[in-house]
């Protein structure tokens, strides 16, 4: 593993370019949450430089940026330790995701100002775009998802709700799991009903029915869930609690 497979696999963030550490970070939390790492394993600084390729500056502030997604905790002169991640926590992440980012378009279709949702309407057309091309893959639809959600979270009309969304994004275990584009949107078919899903959502934006599109919304998270929970559970061996496999 190097930085080419970096540069490779990791989706846009919420900027034009993440940074290395911020793209190890990445990494190393989704193997984190897919349980190549154990609970209270240590994470050597040096073994992470030779897994990547890189100095030990730039795994220096991966680690950090692990501790403030709650996924490792550093210790002075002992160094950066994993935290015990359960498929319950995980499942909850997309639970609380869902919430969010379902009230956010619905905020969206009755505030969004008129240049905003043409820039929206780009966005669908690479969604589309991304869903049907024949070299697709998951890590390129995830890239098309991350700029549909952004601009919605970004341009709501709610500045503490979009502060919300950012921060389970830069402090949570969602800024590691859902970047590398592997827990979900693996096949054609996947990609296009997702497809489809946005479609009514953009739709509803359209004709300023934020009803319906804050639902539509909290259908596609709950349904990356179902199938994040499943691929989750079977590279781990574990199970969780269907009970959080909360209704949209």
């Amino acid at each position: 593993m190097d930085r080419e497979h970096l540069r490779r696999d990791a989706p846009s963030g919420r900027t034009a370019v993440r940074t290395l550490p911020e793209q190890i970070s990445d990494d190393l939390g989704a193997a984190i949450a897919r349980g190549e790492f154990s609970g209270g394993e240590r994470l050597l600084e040096q073994e992470v430089s030779n897994r990547y390729g890189v100095s030990r500056g730039p795994v220096r502030e991966a680690l950090r940026i692990l501790a403030q997604r709650g996924l490792a905790v550093l210790y002075p002169r002992r160094g950066a330790f994993v935290v015990e991640v359960s498929l319950d926590s995980l499942v909850d992440l997309f639970n609380t995701r869902a919430v969010l980012v379902g009230l956010a378009a619905r905020y969206f279709a009755v505030m969004a100002t008129d240049e905003a949702r043409a820039r929206l309407s780009d966005a669908m057309n690479r969604l589309e775009i991304a869903s049907r091309a024949e070299d697709a893959d998951a890590v390129s639809f995830v890239r098309a998802t991350t700029r549909f959600g952004q601009l919605i979270a970004h341009h709501c009309g709610s500045e503490s709700l979009g502060r919300l969304i950012d921060h389970q994004n830069e402090r949570s275990a969602w800024g590691s799991l859902w970047q590398t584009g592997r827990l979900d949107f693996q096949t054609p078919e996947r990609r296009q009903a997702a497809a489809a899903v946005y479609r009514q959502m953009a739709a509803a934006i359209e004709q300023r029915d934020g009803a319906s599109a804050g639902g539509a919304m909290r259908h596609m998270v709950m349904s990356s869930r179902e199938s994040a929970a499943g691929a989750l559970s079977t590279m781990r061996g574990q199970t969780y609690d269907a009970r959080r496999l909360l209704s949209a």
